[in-house]
């Protein structure tokens, strides 16, 4: 009951505004209408998982254009490439996918074989670049004090 309430005020204050956006000064409120859906004899799991620049492919921006007076019409014959060119690329991708797996595996395998037959040889840890030291140069035996410099006040 709350809800309604909340939702009955909210709405009634929509209503009394006088425009949705500002245009140039002056409050403006949008007409929205319906348009038919435009699929291009596409599916919906076809639009939503090619990248944009395959769609594009199909139907270029300049055919969406909204002040013309033709709708643009994509043939069977051209829909049918399109896939076929799509279908191809897949088959490419995997095919490339499968291969670098299958390396990976190999080396893998390689690696283990390596190690069984060494099994002695203990890893060798990476070398780490040691930071030098400002003055490591300079600096004195254990035990032995440094001269000071004549310069330099004691």
């Amino acid at each position: 009951a709350i809800r309604r309430a909340v939702r009955r005020e909210a709405s009634a204050a929509l209503d009394a505004l006088d425009g949705e956006d500002v245009a140039g000064g002056v409050a403006a409120r949008f007409a929205y209408r319906s348009v038919a859906p435009a699929d291009y004899g596409l599916t919906v799991d076809e639009i939503l998982e090619t990248p944009d620049s395959e769609l594009q492919q199909l139907v270029s921006i300049k055919r969406l254009a909204p002040y013309r007076d033709r709708e643009f019409v994509v043939s069977a014959d051209r829909r049918k490439k399109w896939r076929k060119e799509r279908a191809a690329k897949a088959a490419a991708r995997k095919a490339a996918h499968e291969a670098e797996r299958k390396k990976r595996k190999r080396a893998k395998r390689k690696e283990a074989a390596a190690a069984a037959a060494a099994p002695d040889a203990t890893p060798v840890p990476d070398k780490k670049r040691k930071r030098k030291r400002k003055h490591a140069a300079a600096a004195p035996p254990d035990g032995a004090e440094r001269p000071r410099s004549a310069d330099r006040p004691s």
